[in-house]
């Protein structure tokens, strides 16, 4: 398919326009033998055009649907692009895939336990300073709160995002251990 042009999805012979379907014009005979170019266009205009030019000029047998869902993911991506939130769902993105381990094995959750503890090892205190107060504003509270920022990088293991799997791998984790 791939070292082939469009030239592999002309017809032997065509349909003429507002002629009734004959069997001798479907060649090959089989269906499965003709190549029929499928695609899920764009709701633009352009896309169409230009596949009802090579339907109908060149004569390629196509299959064009369009993507119901194209404004809705516009629309997501417009969303996320104006509140400003791209980098934070990339790292949310970024730390749901990391609690997920081959298998559910739990090799990441030892490997994001053993990344938090060289992390605290080489921190200085102006990064552990930082780090709570991003943790602080993540949370929506101040870093002179007790209780919901760690106050000592030790605390830090002790956080859930260090001890657990996450939500994103615990239903199926709990489906497979609990039998």
């Amino acid at each position: 398919m791939l070292d082939s042009g469009l030239e592999r999805f002309i017809p032997e012979k065509t349909w003429p326009v507002g002629k009734p379907l004959e069997a001798e014009m479907l060649v090959p005979a089989k269906a499965l033998d003709r190549p029929t170019l499928v695609l899920a266009a764009d709701e633009e205009s352009l896309q169409w055009k230009t596949l009802n030019t090579l339907t109908y000029s060149v004569g390629l047998r196509v299959f064009a649907d369009s993507d119901p869902l194209h404004p809705l993911w516009n629309n997501v991506k417009s969303s996320i692009k104006k509140s400003g939130l791209g980098s934070a769902l990339l790292k949310a993105t970024l730390m749901s895939h990391t609690d997920h381990s081959p298998f559910d094995s739990g090799v990441n959750l030892v490997t994001k336990a053993e990344a938090a503890e060289l992390w605290i090892q080489r921190c200085s205190r102006e990064q552990f300073l930082e780090l709570q107060e991003n943790m602080a504003f993540d949370r929506g509270c101040k870093v002179t709160d007790s209780g919901n920022v760690p106050g000592s990088p030790q605390e830090l293991l002790c956080e859930s995002a260090v001890t657990t799997r996450g939500i994103y791998v615990l239903s199926s984790v709990c489906s497979v251990t609990c039998f």
